[in-house]
């Protein structure tokens, strides 16, 4: 029913945006002097807009399109990525993609900034965490280098 315009949202930072969107549409209609047609016009970015304006010609309720997606949206699970620097466009596609193919439908990329990761990223999701940092194979490496002239 959403899965249009969840394709979107692929870091909880793009939820959040979208969250901001449907907000300010759910205001409009009981703000009669704005209306969700001039929000959609002036505070929602063109793809969101041209989704909603699609659903409400076949006949769904805004309110209730907004409510089930709220609800959809905050239901989403959040795996965890510490990155040594703020991602790319290209790299948050490369990672949503390996997301989508490794973890259950329904998550998104919560993404923190850590320099010392050096490169590559930790993941953690659900209790489990995973460290696929360049400073931790850095360290691994060193530790059986030095442990072979003990």
């Amino acid at each position: 029913m959403y899965s249009d315009i969840l394709v979107l949202v692929r870091t909880t930072f793009e939820r959040e945006i979208l969250l901001g969107e449907l907000m300010a549409l759910k205001d409009s209609l009981f703000e009669p002097k704005k209306g969700p047609e001039n929000i959609l016009k002036d505070e929602v970015r063109v793809s969101v807009a041209n989704i909603i304006r699609s659903k409400l010609e076949k006949g769904e309720k805004l309110e209730s399109y907004i409510d089930g997606l709220v609800r959809t949206l905050d239901g989403l699970t959040e795996v965890k990525f510490e990155l040594p620097k703020e991602p790319t466009e290209r790299e948050i596609g490369l990672i949503y993609d390996w997301l989508t193919t490794n973890v259950p439908s329904g998550a998104i990329i919560a993404y923190s900034i850590n320099p010392s990761v050096l490169g590559g990223a930790t993941i953690s999701h659900k209790g489990r965490y995973y460290d696929g940092s360049l400073r931790t194979i850095l360290e691994s490496t060193l530790k059986e280098v030095y442990s072979s002239y003990a």
